[in-house]
């Protein structure tokens, strides 16, 4: 009987962990909207009129990883050796983006356009996304990037999560995605 009770919790706790609730269109479109950004005191932000994104890409790994985890605030990337090279998104009203590279861990930090890419091991250039839009389906909400009306990438929205700040007693969010293959 302990026996069946001790598996029984392992299943409803396995099954609770499993049971992700992937976020909505209208739930993602607020948290990319620049009015719903979670707003920075100070001045750490650089974007005033967008909502920017970071995540990694030490070694490139934004291009070589199909599971990606954004974070809306910069301060977490701070002082992570893993940040030293990361990807920022801005998200602007009217659909509007820019997609940068950053390196933070060089005096002085440099952003630039990315505009090369890893595709079947090779460097391919690309056209840089200038534009997005959130789309959903009974499979769940995206976040297409265009450069015009052509679409670069699809990324599924897996999870938001609330993430603690390790040097501040603030909490930012983090956006997990997935990236989709192009027909």
């Amino acid at each position: 009987m302990r026996f069946l009770l001790i598996v029984i919790l392992s299943l409803n706790s396995v099954l609770a962990r499993s049971q992700t609730k992937i976020p909505s269109k209208d739930e993602v479109t607020i948290l990319v909207k620049p009015e719903g950004r979670l707003t920075l005191t100070d001045a750490n932000t650089s974007c005033e009129k967008c909502s920017e994104w970071w995540t990694i890409n030490t070694d490139s790994l934004f291009f070589k990883l199909d599971t990606l985890y954004f974070y809306n605030d910069v301060n977490f990337t701070i002082g992570d050796a893993l940040f030293c090279q990361a990807m920022r998104w801005e998200f602007y009203k009217k659909g509007a983006f820019k997609f940068y590279g950053v390196s933070q861990c060089e005096e002085p930090p440099k952003t630039t356009i990315e505009t090369l890419r890893v595709k079947d091991g090779q460097i391919v250039k690309i056209d840089v996304p200038d534009r997005f839009r959130i789309t959903s389906d009974a499979n769940g909400t995206y976040i297409e990037l265009l450069s015009g009306s052509k679409v670069n990438e699809i990324f599924s929205v897996l999870e938001t999560t609330k993430v603690d700040l390790p040097s501040l007693k603030e909490q930012c969010i983090r956006l997990t995605l997935l990236r989709c293959k192009l027909d």
